[in-house]
């Protein structure tokens, strides 16, 4: 990577959440997307020694689902993520070459999530009848590489990042 090199990625995250498994029974599916991770950096600062700093943006988005249906009654909740955020990335020169790039990141933004709740159950529907939406701070760190099989196409890897824990796909340079 070096100043005024822009990278874009498109990645997808492991899919999260935490499923029992006595949780998931007759009747009833839970699903996780995996996330879609769209990034862009451009390298802007090479003024510190052995280091480049990059600087761009993130944007993320999930859903998740779990059903319920027993032939009386159903449940159906639904949940979505998105996260719009400025993107730093920061790379050490003498881990890079001209095939591989390892870096750590940091990511500041805002998470917009909505959840939509419906049920045919009375008792249960009117507690819980409801569609909510919020929005609140986001922040991811996270340590990465990417490996350029082709000199503007690469694959890239990041742990700790954005929705998921991990995150893979493909990376290119206009």
């Amino acid at each position: 990577m070096q100043k005024g090199t822009s990278v874009f990625s498109v990645g997808l995250g492991a899919p999260g959440g935490y499923i029992s498994p006595g949780a998931v029974g007759y009747g009833e599916s839970v699903f996780y997307s995996p996330a879609l991770d769209l990034s862009y950096e451009k390298g802007v600062i090479a003024d510190i020694p052995h280091s480049l700093i990059g600087l761009g943006a993130y944007v993320s988005m999930d859903f998740h689902s779990d059903n319920y249906s027993d032939n009386v009654y159903y449940y159906n909740n639904h949940w979505t993520d998105f996260i719009i955020g400025a993107k730093g990335w920061y790379h050490l020169d003498f881990l890079n070459k001209n095939k591989y790039d390892v870096f750590g990141t940091l990511m500041l933004g805002v998470r917009i999530s909505a959840y939509s709740y419906s049920s045919n159950d009375n008792v249960y529907y009117d507690e819980h009848k409801s569609n909510a939406s919020s929005v609140g701070p986001a922040a991811s760190i996270s340590v990465g590489a990417r490996y350029w099989f082709k000199p503007k196409m690469g694959v890239y890897g990041e742990l700790g990042a954005g929705h998921d824990f991990a995150v893979i796909g493909l990376c290119f340079k206009p």
